[in-house]
């Protein structure tokens, strides 16, 4: 995987900045979903994601216990796995549990909330919503201008 010195990203940044933002290119894609690949994405996260804003981006996010289904996410829809471990007080073995986290953000958590969206329960569907209308800092600032 190919990364980029602070200078190619600063450049990076300086031509990226429009309306749809930077899109870091470490964490793109490699594959192009199908129709069937939406939906099947839609309906994970319809049971299992997260979406979320704060005050310098957005965000989906998908947490499992297995490797596989935030590694096929990933695949589809660029992003970044992140695996922690935590003890669950329930196991009674002490043992710590390994979870990953597969997560998106700024212009690539736009875009796939927004590709994912017509698939979505009206209560997901006013979250995305909530999300996709957040403001981030910088927004606020270029609209402002």
């Amino acid at each position: 995987m190919r990364t980029l010195s602070s200078e190619q990203a600063k450049l990076m940044r300086a031509k990226g900045k429009g309306s749809l933002g930077f899109v870091d290119p470490t964490k793109a894609p490699t594959r192009h979903p199908t129709i069937q690949d939406i939906a099947w994405a839609a309906g994970i996260f319809e049971g299992e994601g997260c979406p979320f804003a704060s005050n310098s981006s957005q965000f989906a996010s998908v947490v499992q216990k297995q490797e596989w289904l935030p590694t096929q996410l990933q695949s589809l829809f660029g992003g970044s796995i992140n695996i922690t471990q935590r003890k669950e007080a329930w196991r009674g073995d002490g043992k710590p549990s390994t979870y990953f986290q597969w997560q998106v953000s700024g212009t690539r958590a736009r875009g796939f909330l927004m590709t994912i969206f017509s698939f979505m329960s009206p209560r997901r569907k006013e979250q995305i919503k909530w999300v996709l209308g957040h403001q981030t800092k910088e927004q606020y600032l270029a609209n402002s201008a």
